[in-house]
């Protein structure tokens, strides 16, 4: 290809990532990645984006189209040692390179040319080609490629920019909607009538945290706290509220937090009856030895404190397995926390990750503990 085909190329290119659609993203990525293969005159490649710490496929030529969307952790492929180096990876002789095994259909490849996707400083994925030849890549096939792949980068980076800006225009709107949630117990109903003690003891709590999500979701994404309203509360059995504001919340805990419950819900009842348990046979514990101070016989008084002592040490056990099973409960929390937080924003730094986590413990906590959940849309 010539200096005039490509400056072409990269010129539709960009003009194709001016208007977003989303039918038009693969066709763009894979577009990037043809060109790639034409550039160089290489038989097989891979476009991949970094997320996190996974590369995701998002372009490939056969026969690896298949695994479209497969993630891979940088250290797990040959090809993210571009990412790793932050520099060009060129490999005349592939089978004698100590990674070559952990790139697919490696049996077919002798080398690789693998660039970096950079904009600016940071790295958002790895344009490699592949042939079945030794030695098939040069220094000019580097350069070649290295000046394409700095222009595929930054249509890249438009596309994902405007698809955020898509979802975040989308969200507002969600935001701006009302939303009608249904409220139930296990059961699917609620007492009836409802009083102001119950809607103050258990509904307004979980509707709290609804709006505490809520926010943090808004936080998350860079936006302004949106006022979230209670328009509406039909105190029928179940609940129909209507609400303003978020719209977010609702899908995810939907999506997330409601499923998480089920999947949790009789590990966590388990705990609750163990905890009343415990209560009990600490409850007896004490009447035992109460007993024991009050007996006059010193043989009586003496085996009835044998039996408080294997009492509390009986209890002790069961307060050591419940303080495991909370300690998972609350791993097994922690983690639906961070899966929220990969649903509103993959690319979040870690630091800011981890405080995002601590402040959503707490309404997750409630969402998750409470006797009620959202059911369905009215």
């Amino acid at each position: 290809m010539s200096n005039d085909q490509l400056n072409e190329t990269i010129q539709s290119l960009s003009e194709a990532t001016q208007s977003f659609s989303e039918a038009d993203v693969d066709k763009v990525l894979q577009q990037i990645l043809d060109t790639s293969l034409e550039l160089v005159n290489a038989e097989t490649g891979a476009l991949m984006q970094l997320e996190g710490d996974d590369l995701i496929m998002k372009a490939a030529s056969q026969p690896e189209r298949q695994k479209m969307g497969a993630r891979l952790k940088v250290g797990e492929t040959i090809r993210g040692l571009p990412i790793a180096r932050r520099e060009p990876i060129l490999v005349t002789d592939i089978q004698h390179h100590p990674r070559y095994r952990l790139l697919p259909h490696s049996e077919q490849v002798n080398s690789m040319l693998a660039i970096p996707l950079r904009v600016g400083s940071q790295i958002i994925g790895v344009l490699s080609v592949e042939s079945p030849k030794s030695n098939a890549f040069t220094t000019t096939d580097k350069d070649l490629l290295e000046r394409f792949a700095s222009h595929a980068a930054m249509a890249i980076k438009n596309l994902q920019l405007q698809h955020q800006l898509k979802e975040r225009l989308d969200s507002s709107i969600a935001l701006d909607m009302s939303t009608t949630i249904i409220l139930a117990n296990q059961s699917g109903v609620l007492p009836s009538p409802l009083t102001p003690a119950y809607l103050s003891s258990t509904v307004s709590p979980y509707l709290n945290a609804i709006a505490d999500f809520q926010h943090i979701i808004s936080e998350i994404n860079g936006e302004n706290p949106h006022q979230i309203r209670v328009r509406e509360i039909k105190q029928a059995s179940p609940i129909s509220v209507n609400l303003t504001g978020v719209g977010q919340a609702i899908q995810i805990i939907k999506d997330t937090v409601i499923p998480w419950r089920r999947k949790h819900a009789e590990k966590m009842a388990n705990l609750a009856e163990r905890e009343k348990l415990v209560e009990i046979e600490n409850r007896k514990a004490d009447i035992l030895e109460k007993k024991a101070r009050a007996a006059k016989d010193r043989a009586e008084a003496k085996r009835i404190a044998s039996d408080e002592a294997k009492q509390r040490e009986e209890t002790e056990k069961m307060k050591l397995e419940n303080d495991k099973i909370r300690l998972e409960i609350h791993l097994a929390k922690i983690q639906l926390a961070m899966d929220v937080i990969a649903k509103v924003s993959p690319d979040l730094p870690e630091p800011e990750k981890i405080a995002y986590v601590v402040k959503l413990l707490a309404p997750l906590d409630t969402l998750v503990s409470s006797e009620i959940e959202i059911t369905t849309d009215k």
